[in-house]
């Protein structure tokens, strides 16, 4: 027993001694877990960018009227280097001659449609007094039939003969204006007659 004793003791110097110690963390290191990841690589340099195929810009609208030689101003163009995607506004015109000479030519359209107002509501007016004269000129013709009628159941004939003078005129100066007013409509029609040449051919006809 005695000799056991100073055994332990020696055995558990000497484990003390070759056991693994356990060294103390250090706080001021920065750890990070090794895995497979990429590399990036990063070279920063100086330098200037260049494209590879510049293409020009050049403006081919007129500013002025049919056959002229002026370009329309190029107001704005986006910077060079811009990154651009479809339906990107890259350039703007100067539109300001355009838009004057789109004023004059609407101006000159809503002028020449009334005239063509005015001259239809003209003849539409002679047509409508044309007309009034023939239904007068119709009831002229009954009206001289009757004084006939009237007259020849007497003794008349100096009398019946003046009466049948009104008739003949009358019924002439009907068939010339009816003849006339056909003639007239189909000139228009044709594009031989303006309706304003109709309409004073029909005045000079009225007072004939």
């Amino acid at each position: 027993m005695a000799f056991l004793i100073p055994a332990i003791i020696v055995v558990a110097a000497f484990s003390l001694y070759f056991w693994p110690r356990t060294k103390p963390v250090r706080i001021d290191l920065i750890t990070h877990v090794v895995k497979p990841e990429k590399l990036q690589v990063t070279i920063l340099e100086r330098g200037t960018l260049e494209a590879l195929d510049n293409k020009d810009i050049i403006c081919q609208v007129r500013s002025g009227s049919k056959g002229s030689s002026f370009s329309t101003t190029i107001k704005w163009v986006i910077d060079d280097g811009s990154h651009v995607k479809q339906n990107d506004l890259i350039v703007e015109l100067d539109d300001s001659g355009l838009q004057e000479q789109l004023k004059s030519q609407q101006i000159s359209r809503d002028r020449a449609r009334n005239d063509f107002i005015q001259a239809e509501a003209n003849y539409d007016i002679v047509k409508s007094q044309n007309e009034s004269d023939i239904a007068t000129a119709e009831i002229a013709i009954e009206l001289s039939a009757l004084d006939l009628e009237k007259f020849q159941e007497g003794d008349y004939k100096q009398q019946l003969a003046e009466v049948e003078g009104r008739f003949f005129m009358a019924e002439s100066d009907l068939s010339m204006w009816n003849d006339r007013d056909v003639w007239l409509d189909r000139m228009v029609s044709k594009g031989y007659l303006t309706p304003k040449q109709a309409l004073a051919d029909r005045f000079k006809l009225k007072s004939a």
